[in-house]
């Protein structure tokens, strides 16, 4: 019966495999063990009457520790210790590489930032040509992020089209192209978004429909930004950037009297609008999203 592949990614999309699906006693490794981590709650303790004497409500979670337990086996190239020796190129303390798996009959791969901990990797030979690994990692964020899926969408009452040459920040698959969009977040946690809004247009609003929530860039005189240049919005990190470069914020330009930052509501349909004041055919925003679980 399969079940759960486990691997390493970088940002190339190299692939180290923990356990394969369906695992075979001829893997050079072999996963005897693995827990993918669970986060550790924050507490927030207020004072009450009740038994305890203490309410917490907190949602808040830090980081979580992933642990595998490992056979490293000779294969026809490579001895257990040189299997080892890429084995360790995967827990380079300078690096920051992915923890990914995928669940039999899941669609969604999910991926994690990992770290070594301290002692993270403890060998033992067990004779012959095996070698026996016990790994820990931290993931820093203690989530686990699907996938990334972006939604293109144009100011309502754009006429469709680009204006040549066009040059995005990432290459992606369009999933859209109205001023309305229906993004389905999977997962359990809410999940901030990027979104990149191009020219040519003025006083670009982003809304969340089903709450009113919005980013509106209507103040001061509303933004302006021309065919060839972009605004790149990290609600995550609430910047907004021309060009993507971190000396040149359009911050200024948000009407925080109507907008704020939010993220995306997890495990539910969140429905999204895009307009501006004035837009030309190559105005385009492109929202960019993956879902989170812990």
């Amino acid at each position: 019966m399969p079940g759960t592949l486990i691997y390493f990614e970088n940002a190339e999309g190299q692939q180290l495999i923990l356990r394969q699906e369906t695992p075979t006693a001829y893997d050079s490794i072999i996963c005897r063990t693995y827990d993918l981590g669970s986060p550790e709650p924050k507490t927030s303790v207020e004072e009450r009457v009740g038994r305890n004497g203490v309410n917490d409500n907190t949602t808040l979670h830090g980081a979580s520790q992933a642990k595998f337990d490992l056979l490293l086996m000779a294969d026809s190239d490579l001895t257990q210790w040189e299997v080892l020796e890429n084995f360790k190129l995967w827990l380079d303390p300078t690096k920051r590489y992915y923890l990914c798996y995928k669940r039999y009959g899941e669609p969604e791969t999910w991926r994690a930032v990992y770290r070594p901990e301290p002692w993270a990797l403890v060998v033992d030979k067990l004779g012959g040509v095996k070698l026996s690994l016990s790994v820990s990692l931290k993931l820093p964020e203690g989530v686990y992020e699907s996938t990334p899926v972006a939604y293109d969408m144009r100011p309502s009452g754009t006429a469709v089209g680009f204006s040549a040459p066009f040059s995005a920040p990432f290459s992606l698959t369009p999933s859209s192209g109205s001023g309305a969009v229906s993004i389905v977040v999977g997962g359990s946690r809410p999940v901030p978004f990027k979104a990149y809004i191009y020219g040519g247009q003025t006083g670009p609003v982003i809304m969340d429909t089903d709450t009113g929530r919005k980013l509106s860039f209507t103040a001061n005189g509303e933004l302006n930004i021309p065919q060839g240049s972009y605004v790149e919005v990290d609600t995550e990190k609430g910047t907004a950037l021309l060009n993507s470069d971190p000396n040149n914020s359009v911050y200024q330009y948000i009407d925080f009297a109507v907008s704020q930052w939010w993220a995306l509501r997890g495990d539910e349909t969140n429905r999204l609008t895009v307009s501006a004041t004035t837009s030309d055919g190559s105005a385009q925003t492109i929202i960019y999203v993956a879902s989170r679980r812990l």
